[in-house]
């Protein structure tokens, strides 16, 4: 698989995707700066940082991961990452998806404290990056031994997810022009408690709970081989630069890497 790099103000960031283990995903990073909006994933995400201190916020907490820890955030659990250190960040990030940890259906069994330290689990995701920098996936032994790992440190847990009644709403709407006001008179709330039972829900305020489903939805038009200006369009943005901007908010990685990869 090609190694496809971003090299945006001096920092060097790859994505890398592999269908043979059920979409796993990998971010590989070197320098790298971005403040990431809030946002979450269908998977597990086992950030290696390798210096400097790996910063979340996460339900309403900071959580900071320093050198050879891993940061851990569980899937659709929203999560802030702020990567604005001098000299930029270097972290190794893998995207378990539930079909890989083997419960397909209840991935919040799987539930571990924000941040680990576990020497083992680090050289084990050293070895899962050499070969990714190798333009390999990564073996199946190799796999099997990180989640045997990581089980030793499950706890107890899981997220909130959005009201059944608001999702619906918010699902049916979230890639037509957003308006709070038009939303809130159509659930029959004020704008602020709306606001308020999004980010009680989600971690996520309305506005950015469309952009970062809009951002989702676009990934199939990429993969697909859509252009990127037709991807933005068709998610609901108005312009490629806009689009843009809040994709490599919530992906780390711009457009054109992601389609590349």
């Amino acid at each position: 698989m090609p190694w496809n790099t971003d090299l945006v103000a001096m920092s060097l960031v790859s994505f890398h995707q592999f269908d043979q283990y059920d979409g796993l995903k990998a971010l590989d990073t070197e320098a790298y700066s971005n403040r990431f909006a809030p946002h979450y994933h269908n998977s597990l995400q086992v950030t290696w940082n390798r210096c400097g201190t790996f910063v979340n916020h996460i339900n309403g907490q900071t959580q900071h991961a320093g050198p050879n820890t891993l940061a851990i955030s569980h899937p659709k659990e929203v999560h802030q990452t702020v990567c604005e250190v001098p000299g930029g960040h270097a972290f190794f990030t893998l995207y378990l998806p539930p079909p890989l940890l083997g419960r397909p259906t209840n991935a919040d069994q799987w539930r571990f404290n924000h941040v680990i330290e576990d020497p083992e689990l680090v050289c084990l995701m050293a070895a899962i990056q050499a070969a990714v920098q190798q333009d390999q996936a990564p073996s199946e032994r190799l796999l099997r031994r990180l989640l045997r790992r990581l089980k030793r440190h499950q706890t107890n847990g899981q997220c909130q997810p959005l009201d059944g009644a608001l999702n619906e709403f918010a699902q049916q709407r979230y890639l037509a022009p957003f308006d709070l006001s038009a939303w809130s008179q159509e659930l029959g709330m004020s704008p602020y408690q709306l606001i308020r039972a999004f980010k009680h829900s989600t971690g996520m305020t309305p506005n950015q709970w469309v952009i970062h489903h809009r951002i989702k939805y676009s990934l199939d038009h990429l993969s697909a081989g859509a252009s990127i200006t037709d991807s933005a369009l068709a998610a609901g943005f108005y312009d490629a630069a806009h689009y843009h901007r809040h994709f490599k908010k919530i992906m780390g990685v711009t457009p054109a890497t992601f389609q590349q990869s």
